[in-house]
């Protein structure tokens, strides 16, 4: 009776993470077209895992303008990995520099695709952009639903 138990509780898991995500993918999404950017997340577990699309994404949140690392020698499958690295490096320096709160989360663990770290870091943004928490309740920053 356990494993049924057990299975039955990782589909719900994994149906509330496929929800999260779809959601996740739309918050972006409207924020890349808010900006008239013409890149657009398909997946939000692989394209977070490119540093340049994160950083891409952060700069049409913020308004800001961010550096990454480009250029054709990157082409090189080795070195792709590196670029990402480097990139998702820079643009958690950013998110440390405005002060938002990354807990525990590691760049590595957004490189291996992890979905509850990746899910942990667009909550953290999603509670720092979009959520006012006053000391008495809270509200929305703006009106828009995702859902």
């Amino acid at each position: 009776m356990e494993p049924e138990n057990s299975s039955k509780r990782l589909y719900k898991d994994t149906a509330r993470e496929a929800q999260q995500l779809e959601v996740f993918e739309r918050w972006i999404n409207y924020h890349l077209e808010k900006r008239q950017l013409s890149r657009r997340s398909v997946n939000v577990l692989q394209d977070l895992q490119d540093g340049e699309f994160f950083i891409i994404f952060l700069e049409a949140l913020t308004g800001d303008l961010l550096p990454r690392i480009t250029g054709l020698w990157f082409l090189l499958t080795f070195f792709t990995y590196w670029r990402r690295k480097w990139n998702l490096a820079i643009a958690f320096t950013y998110l440390e520099q405005q002060q938002i709160n990354l807990g525990n989360i590691s760049i590595n663990e957004i490189l291996s695709g992890n979905p509850d770290v990746i899910l942990q870091l667009m909550g953290n943004l999603v509670a720092h952009y979009e959520v006012i928490i006053p000391e008495q309740g809270y509200s929305l920053k703006q009106q828009t639903v995702f859902i």
